[in-house]
């Protein structure tokens, strides 16, 4: 009787285990915080490339030089390491599938289409100075801090599980135009104390981690349209200082040149002319 219940309990022991890994490989695994940043990032990567795209406006695939870059819809970034190949780690794609993948701006302008290529940029404004185009450039640049703020506000509906229906979201933040963004799923997928192997701590910090991102990438774009400015002035300065030049130089050009041209073509003659002074002869 000791020997059957020895092993009953032994056996209920062993048993146990097992239920339990059973129990943790039904429960999916967690992939922490990270998936949650990822796509936050994508979201800003993706708008920072539009804005870009705004500025200096985007050109067939086919028509861009090597090492030119593109950002897909799905926030990978590609690079032209070829002719008609665009590379991604090791994916690579051809110019019309890099057309057809590259991200589109959701909110077009009238009479622009988000699938037109190419389309031309604000900095590619031609017979314009560059004050003309301070207005468009300012108003594109608070557009894009608009956008940014709402990446995050829509962050911070999905960890607070307001996604709503529908795959997409409606944000609205104070000065700014309502945007309707696709849904930051994966951070709606908040983690359980049912698997151990979530990061609860990570996860409760997410709240705070949008915001201090996409800050990085305004000061950088405000840095950067901030040196456009100035090289841009300089180039369509020193255009049009060329440009008013030039008619001046065809005006002036004839008056000063001609006297000097007839007095080398009195000079070519000078040879033709008879000597009656009286070194001419003894030179003979």
């Amino acid at each position: 009787m000791i020997r059957v219940l020895a092993f009953l309990a032994v056996s209920l022991l062993s048993a146990a285990p097992l239920q339990a890994a059973a129990q943790e490989e039904e429960v999916p695994p967690s992939l922490g915080a990270g998936i949650c940043q990822e796509q936050i990032q994508v979201f800003l990567r993706r708008e920072s490339f539009l804005f870009d795209a705004r500025l200096f406006g985007l050109k067939p695939a086919a028509e861009e030089p090597e090492g030119a870059t593109r950002i897909t819809a799905a926030g990978d970034l590609f690079l032209k390491t070829a002719e008609d190949t665009w590379a991604s780690g090791g994916i690579t794609m051809g110019d019309a599938d890099m057309d057809a993948s590259t991200a589109h701006d959701p909110l077009p302008l009238p009479g622009v289409s988000p699938q037109d290529v190419p389309y031309p940029g604000i900095l590619e404004t031609q017979q314009a100075l560059t004050s003309d185009l301070i207005p468009a450039l300012t108003q594109n640049f608070r557009a894009f801090q608009c956008r940014m703020e709402s990446i995050c506000k829509a962050a911070g509906l999905a960890l607070r599980g307001g996604n709503g229906e529908g795959p997409n979201v409606r944000v609205s933040v104070p000065g700014c135009r309502e945007m309707e963004l696709p849904k930051l799923d994966r951070c709606a997928l908040k983690p359980t104390s049912i698997n151990p192997t979530f990061m609860l701590d990570d996860w409760d910090s997410l709240p705070d981690y949008c915001l201090p991102v996409a800050d990085d990438f305004v000061r950088f774009q405000e840095s950067k349209l901030f040196f456009l400015a100035h090289e841009d002035a300089s180039h369509r300065t020193l255009r049009q200082f060329a440009g008013y030049l030039e008619p001046f130089l065809n005006i002036v050009r004839f008056p000063f040149v001609h006297p000097f041209r007839q007095v080398a073509s009195f000079l070519g003659q000078w040879s033709d002319v008879s000597c009656f002074l009286s070194h001419c002869a003894q030179e003979e």
